[in-house]
């Protein structure tokens, strides 16, 4: 049994405490110093919303010292629209008890700034919810210069097209021309090369005419005439006629997307997803719609092929390069894309974009 003096040698209740506050004293005095030094924003803030800590990246970030920005809201930092935005997301993020990730457009000191943030629930060592920590990072010089590298491929697609359209389209309808002369020419005294000068005419015709549809698809007319639902529907068209299936363009009202950069990105969705449905999925029927509702655009193909091999989930870039590819241009333009299994089998892809996302690009 121990001695009362051996039993003294155990902290009492109030050591202990003095103790664990020590200890979280010193792990902060430890972990301040590369918080401050993370180049992206940090922060935390409580159930009200109110500050309690941030790093030297988000005080830049805002323009203001930490202790003006502890014990306030986001009202109180940002512009009405930027605060109520942050407070409605963090509600969602506390209430649904699940990280949310955002981009937002924000204008710190009249500076135009792309920020990709992600917020997500802080809990206490009970895991009782004690309010809302963030990560955030300025990704505008990336979103610059990726736009930079689309718009670069998209000129460079135009140029190919209208080559192929003035240049080899051309020729070969003079060659499918100079061939139907010498058809008529033979036509009499020799029939059997003349049935050979037709087929030249033929093959050279079927060569213009798919050279005339790649140039089309490289470089849609339509969208610059007629906007994105003429364009959309020039595409089913084509698609239809060139692949022989049931391609069609649908919407239930008159969608106008007046921005250029939004109306080209989707078109190519479109495209890409009606290629993928073709391709990969050998469907045999393709719906293409573009609905407007909420101050959203919802741009939907959907096919009746061999549909999804895993789960559906929302597009990620490591899903294959055409995935990619239209994930990245949904996010371009401040959208959402999914990828799910069709209700009637095959698979849907949907693109949702906001009406009027920041000019950010411009």
């Amino acid at each position: 049994m121990r001695s009362a003096s051996e039993w003294n040698f155990w902290p009492k209740p109030g050591a202990i405490r003095v103790l664990q506050r020590r200890q979280k004293e010193h792990e902060h005095i430890l972990l301040r110093p590369l918080i401050d030094a993370n180049p992206d924003l940090v922060f935390v803030k409580d159930t009200h919303g109110k500050y309690l800590m941030c790093n030297h990246a988000f005080e830049k970030y805002v323009g203001l010292p930490e202790n003006e920005i502890i014990g306030h809201d986001d009202l109180h930092i940002f512009s009405a629209p930027v605060g109520n935005a942050y407070r409605m997301n963090d509600a969602l993020v506390m209430g649904q008890k699940q990280p949310r990730r955002m981009e937002w457009v924000s204008y710190p000191d009249g500076d135009l700034v792309l920020m990709d943030m992600l917020n997500a629930p802080l809990y206490d060592a009970e895991h009782n919810l004690v309010g809302v920590f963030g990560i955030g990072r300025d990704v505008t010089e990336h979103r610059r210069l990726e736009h930079r590298l689309v718009t670069a491929t998209e000129e460079r697609q135009r140029a190919i097209g209208q080559e192929l359209h003035d240049s080899l389209g051309q020729r070969l309808i003079g060659m499918a021309f100079l061939a139907k002369i010498i058809e008529q020419s033979l036509a009499g005294d020799r029939p059997d090369l003349a049935r050979q000068a037709t087929q030249i005419v033929d093959q050279a015709s079927e060569a213009a005419a798919e050279v005339h549809t790649l140039a089309r698809g490289l470089v849609p007319v339509e969208l610059e005439s007629n906007g994105l639902m003429a364009a959309l529907s020039a595409l089913a068209s084509r698609v239809a006629s060139t692949y022989d299936i049931v391609c069609e363009f649908h919407a239930t009202e008159e969608v106008l997307v007046f921005d250029q950069a939004q109306a080209l990105n989707l078109y190519r969705i479109a495209q890409e997803a009606t290629n993928n449905a073709i391709r990969h999925g050998n469907a045999s029927v393709i719906d293409i719609s573009l609905a407007h509702a909420d101050k959203m655009i919802t741009l939907t193909v959907s096919d009746n092929g061999q549909g999804l091999n895993e789960k559906p989930s929302q597009a990620t870039p490591g899903s294959g390069m055409g995935i990619h590819i239209m994930t990245y241009r949904a996010s371009l333009v401040g959208g959402t894309l999914t990828i799910t299994p069709g209700e009637g089998g095959g698979v849907c892809v949907k693109a949702v974009i906001p009406v009027q996302p920041p000019a950010f690009f411009i």
